[in-house]
């Protein structure tokens, strides 16, 4: 399969797009066959997460379904990593927000880039001083044992993160897509 990210990329060329015009091409170019799996398959990955970026990777919470675990958590986390300590890493996990929500927060998120261009050049200079000063965010900060980690990390560059933003690959283990949405519109 001809990787999503970088045709939409590569459509959008050296223009700033809408997040509409992202959606639709997501739309077009995926229908309902493109899955998390497919795109870390695609390469462009670290075995380790990558900071400054987006990364996609395969999850399995150790804690689920555990007195005091979990209750439900994300099988193809799609974050922005921002601390690592011993065994753990912290992120935002975009697909605990809701559409609209997540490219606000996206956009909050990118006064922290490292240039203006935007380009696969453009880090995100980010630490949780500065993204607990970003509203909304709180629902979507998220910790991974590396220990559950069952893929390699798919790295998403600054100019493809608004792609993946609205790629159709989010898969939560006990509980729906609404029922997430819903919770972190409570937390708010």
């Amino acid at each position: 399969m001809a990787s999503v990210i970088d045709s939409i990329v590569k459509q959008a060329g050296d223009t700033r797009k809408s997040m509409d015009w992202y959606r639709q091409k997501v739309r077009d170019a995926t229908g309902s066959g493109t899955t998390a799996r497919g795109l870390i398959r695609q390469g462009k990955a670290t075995s380790r997460p990558k900071f400054g970026i987006m990364n996609l990777f395969g999850y399995k919470a150790t804690t689920y379904g555990q007195p005091f675990g979990v209750k439900y958590y994300d099988r193809f986390p799609l974050i922005i990593p921002f601390e690592q300590r011993g065994g753990r890493f912290w992120g935002i996990n975009f697909h605990y927000l809701p559409y609209g929500l997540r490219v606000q927060v996206f956009k909050n998120i990118l006064r922290f880039a490292t240039d203006k261009n935007m380009d696969e050049n453009t880090m995100l200079s980010v630490d949780w001083s500065k993204l607990s000063r970003v509203s909304s965010i709180r629902p979507a900060v998220k910790s991974y044992l590396l220990g559950g980690v069952q893929s390699a990390f798919l790295n998403i560059k600054v100019n493809e993160m608004p792609v993946a933003l609205n790629l159709p690959v989010a898969r939560f283990v006990g509980a729906t897509q609404s029922k997430v949405f819903s919770d972190t519109r409570r937390m708010i």
